[in-house]
């Protein structure tokens, strides 16, 4: 843990020059500025999530303890900070020689206003006496988190467990025409209803275990591959004409980073976007789930039953044409 640290605050970048603040050690103090208004100091804060676009942006989502006055001991907190180009509003500002920096609470994120329901056991219940679920204590937890992108949270329900899907809210209709749409075709997530106001989608639960996790486990019957092609070939066009960036035009982005990180590879790097440059991903137009890998594909007894985070579908290209290389 101590290495990573050092690594991560010994990084650098000349259009964000706060990066090695909300980084290193002194990143506390930089948080401790903004939770003071609030009533709470913040005794500790590690970095558990880092999206760093080089010269462009910087979030990073922290571990955080808070004493807050109203209780005797610090409290584990979800705090983030984010720099860059374009600030969200609805955060405090923290501003100093070295750049302008906005921080929140998990509950607070200016882009996704569902979390406050979604962490807050009350208004998720309530949300839930809407949708018509069954009654009873509600046990949250939070599965994954992208500040003002999105985030997964785990509901259980008495018998009944659902997946909150929070998304910005102007996003969330068509996240639910896109699940409405796709279980006509395939074993993707079925809506149990969806909130326009916060931006929610509740979907439930899925039998199987993620192909990672039978990959890992080894001893787990694993499907025949040609199943999970089946899955690319029954997705369905949305109709929203929404067109997907190929990975192969997002390489120089991908480089760009690794440079920073990881300097000692130029060389390579180098050879690796030569190499790749000669790859035509160029090919007819078809509807692609745009995010396809292990951990998006449930499986059990050796048959795959779902397909999950639809909401990366799209029209793109599924296959590549021209040389390929091995070069890694």
């Amino acid at each position: 843990m101590r290495q990573s640290r050092l690594r991560l605050s010994a990084l650098t970048d000349e259009r964000l020059p706060v990066l090695p603040t909300m980084l290193g050690p002194d990143a506390t103090e930089m948080l401790d500025a903004a939770i003071e208004a609030s009533g709470g100091r913040v005794t500790a804060a590690n970095p558990a999530q880092v999206t760093w676009r080089p010269g462009r942006s910087l979030v990073v989502r922290y571990e955080a303890r808070v004493a807050w006055h109203n209780r005797e001991k610090a409290m584990p907190e979800v705090l983030v900070a984010s720099t860059g180009e374009e600030l969200p509003s609805g955060a405090t500002v923290v501003e100093n020689e070295e750049g302008r920096v906005v921080v929140w609470r998990l509950g607070d994120d200016p882009g996704l206003p569902g979390l406050a329901v979604v962490t807050e056991r009350e208004r998720t219940r309530s949300l839930l006496d809407e949708l018509n679920a069954p009654p009873g204590p509600v046990k949250c937890r939070l599965r994954s988190y992208r500040p003002t992108r999105r985030a997964v949270a785990e509901l259980q329900v008495g018998k009944l467990r659902l997946f909150a899907k929070v998304v910005a809210p102007g996003e969330v209709a068509a996240l639910q025409s896109r699940h409405q749409l796709l279980a006509k075709h395939l074993p993707v997530p079925r809506s149990h209803g969806w909130s326009e106001e916060y931006g929610i989608v509740m979907l439930k639960e899925m039998t199987g275990a993620t192909l990672r996790e039978c990959l890992v486990e080894k001893s787990l019957p694993l499907p025949n591959p040609q199943e999970f092609a089946g899955l690319l070939d029954r997705i369905p066009d949305p109709g929203d004409s929404v067109r997907l960036t190929s990975s192969l035009q997002n390489v120089h982005e991908y480089v760009k980073l690794l440079r920073h990180i990881l300097p000692k590879l130029d060389a390579r790097l180098d050879h690796l976007v030569e190499q790749l440059s000669d790859i035509d991903d160029s090919g007819p137009v078809v509807p692609i789930h745009g995010d396809f890998y292990e951990a998006q594909m449930l499986v059990s007894q050796g048959q795959v039953t779902g397909l999950l985070d639809v909401d990366t579908v799209g029209l793109g290209y599924r296959k590549t044409t021209g040389r390929r290389s091995s070069v890694i």
